[in-house]
């Protein structure tokens, strides 16, 4: 998710510095997102096939894990949830919210239709859906209890691949 969060500010600062605004319609300047997002899981793939392939030489599996994002999966937001969610709104994220969750959604759609050996994919969009109590401190960062089930559904896959 560092590396998302990364790509993202680097559009927006490219965007800035040629004069335009990552928002389309505003300072004439019309990017297209959806190619950045493109660019952006095509490079999260490469990478994830080279670290594959060097692990691999290693007889090491490697076990990549989508983290979850608040407003993206199947969680009933608690009301602290609620209000971070309504406060990272208020306040923005360098980037629209929409754009992120078309990330994720294009990250998760290739991770899940590509074959790499050596690779798991754990997808943990939904690993809150049973859990209404507060698990997230902001929209990406978990407390104890969401760590908690996060480290559950960890150790579960990683039992899993070794057996």
């Amino acid at each position: 998710t560092s590396y998302f969060n990364l790509f993202l500010h680097q559009i927006n600062l490219s965007l800035a510095l040629a004069g335009c605004s990552p928002y389309p319609g505003q300072y004439g300047c019309h990017p297209r997102p959806d190619a950045a997002l493109e660019k952006m899981a095509e490079n999260i793939l490469h990478n994830l096939r080279l670290a594959a392939f060097c692990l691999q030489q290693i007889q090491c599996p490697y076990l990549f894990a989508l983290q979850p994002f608040l407003g993206y999966g199947k969680k009933n937001q608690s009301r602290t949830e609620k209000q971070n969610l309504k406060r990272s709104r208020r306040i923005g994220l360098g980037v629209d919210e929409e754009t992120v969750f078309q990330g994720y959604e294009r990250i998760e759609n290739l991770l899940t239709e590509t074959k790499i050996q050596n690779l798991s994919f754990l997808n943990l969009k939904d690993v809150f859906a049973d859990h209404n109590e507060t698990m997230y401190l902001d929209t990406v960062h978990f407390g104890d209890k969401g760590n908690r089930v996060i480290g559950q559904a960890l150790t579960e896959k990683v039992i899993t691949l070794i057996r």
